[in-house]
């Protein structure tokens, strides 16, 4: 696990504030960014289970008709007020608060998703605690996080760019994951190559069939996922 220059929570309310009108066009509105965001819901729909479904870090909205079109019942949580405002114009029900501390009953949802989030937590394990919690039994926890890597190690090392969250092998995610009390059920990469490079050069027919395909290595990649399980209590035993 590598730990950069991790911002306060305040600090990180003000710049989403702040950013939340160019989130999203930054991010997926080009060919890239389209290529990742359907990758990622290829993901949720893959892994996902429903009827409810609790979003940590809504930013903009990105999955909120995604996901109700899918059937599930959507609810969101972000600190940053303005992107809340975002999501808020697609309908949903959302929540202004900590991912560290949510502030909901518990034993309510069927998954929980935390994409792109998880690496700027100050506290993750606290996060995957609080998911744990809010989980129904048998509920599904889907995490998305950037990795820690030999690719990594040597980007971070030029100094090229102030970094300012986690970085994270797939093991100690799921290891996090059982410490929680749930069952690692999947890990791996979520494409082969880094994200800048989907965002900043051509997506062609080449680049696709490279990342799609089963036998082109993750060597590269730089985005990972860990998905665990809330067990169902054993006979006799309090939910």
């Amino acid at each position: 696990m590598i730990k950069t220059n991790l911002r306060s929570k305040s600090t990180v309310m003000k710049v989403y504030d702040k950013e939340s009108p160019v989130y999203y066009p930054k991010r997926f509105s080009s060919e890239g960014g389209k290529y990742i965001d359907f990758i990622e819901k290829e993901l949720l729909i893959r892994y996902g289970k429903g009827p409810s479904l609790f979003e940590i870090g809504t930013a903009t909205g990105r999955f909120v008709g995604f996901v109700e079109k899918t059937g599930w019942d959507y609810t969101g949580i972000d600190i940053s007020a303005q992107m809340l405002r975002l999501s808020r114009d697609n309908g949903c029900k959302l929540v202004q608060g900590d991912a560290e501390e949510i502030p909901l009953r518990s034993s309510i949802f069927d998954t929980v998703i935390c994409l792109h989030t998880f690496h700027f937590l100050p506290s993750p394990l606290a996060c995957v605690r609080e998911s744990q919690r809010i989980l129904k039994p048998g509920g599904l926890l889907i995490l998305i996080f950037e990795t820690d890597n030999w690719l990594r190690r040597i980007v971070l090392r030029t100094h090229m760019f102030d970094s300012d969250q986690y970085y994270f092998r797939t093991q100690e995610v799921a290891a996090m994951i059982q410490s929680c009390a749930l069952t690692p059920m999947a890990q791996g990469s979520v494409l082969k190559f880094p994200m800048d490079l989907y965002r900043r050069l051509p997506i062609t027919k080449w680049l696709k069939q490279l990342d799609s395909s089963s036998h082109w290595p993750s060597w590269f990649a730089t985005l990972g996922f860990a998905i665990g399980r809330k067990d169902e209590p054993e006979d006799g035993a309090l939910a």
